[in-house]
């Protein structure tokens, strides 16, 4: 039994080696991968401006150039759950979620309305302090709400709920769209979940809700998914601890 128990201790070991090797080698490669992306997107603005192409050679260039900024989000993307896996480094402060949350949604209502999709905003309760890093904070928020407006048909509408309870900020953001599938709101949030039913289709990694939750985790918080029952959309409850201070 002893050897059965050094044996299986060892293999554990070696399997998690070899996991945390597979996780430094993927964020080295995505990292090697930005230079040259970066000469090969500098090459392509010079040649599309300077080189007197003609119509059908521009389209060809713009489409090289759309396949490039595809790669960057792809590559963004691996760096950023490199950094989830690796648990991010706070920079906390005490922060004011409603302000927080009107900063992030006034960019976000414009490039909705663009979609005619609505947003709307709904504060239960003044000064709700959280301690938190802001731009972690912001990156969340502005994830769940960009997905949000990726999945809400024309003029839908999405609905952002702040409010709290004796010991956490809640935030609530609900969209008209398909909703989750039963698959999803299970497994939504892991690490390169894909879901062909439903909202998966436009989010091909899986890797949104993952880096969201990551980042809910860091504050201790947590994440919830679910149905709206009056939109019959997808809605993503987020709890903070408030402020102690």
């Amino acid at each position: 039994m002893d050897d059965m128990r050094i044996a299986l201790k060892e293999s554990l070991e070696k399997q998690w080696r070899l996991e945390q090797n597979r996780k430094k080698q993927i964020s080295a490669i995505a990292h090697d991968f930005k230079t040259p992306l970066t000469v090969l997107k500098g090459n392509m603005d010079l040649i599309r401006t300077s080189c007197g192409l003609d119509e059908d050679c521009k389209e060809y260039v713009e489409d090289a150039q759309a396949s490039i900024k595809q790669m960057e989000g792809y590559i963004n993307q691996l760096l950023e759950v490199s950094r989830a896996e690796k648990g991010y480094l706070l920079y906390k402060q005490e922060l004011e979620l409603n302000s927080v949350i009107d900063d992030v949604t006034s960019l976000l209502i414009r490039i909705a309305s663009e979609k005619e999709v609505s947003i709307s905003i709904e504060k239960k309760e003044k000064d709700i302090f959280i301690d938190a890093d802001r731009i972690l904070i912001e990156r969340l928020i502005n994830n769940i709400i960009s997905n949000a407006i990726d999945f809400t048909n024309s003029k839908g509408i999405i609905k952002i709920g702040i409010s709290k309870t004796e010991e956490d900020a809640i935030i609530s953001i609900t969209d008209s769209g398909p909703g989750f599938s039963l698959n999803a709101l299970n497994h939504g949030a892991e690490q390169f979940y894909m879901d062909d039913s439903s909202r998966g289709r436009k989010n091909h990694y899986g890797l949104g809700l993952f880096i969201a939750e990551s980042i809910v985790n860091g504050h201790n918080g947590t994440m919830c998914l679910s149905n709206d029952e009056i939109t019959k959309g997808a809605k993503v409850t987020i709890k903070i601890p408030l402020s102690k201070k």
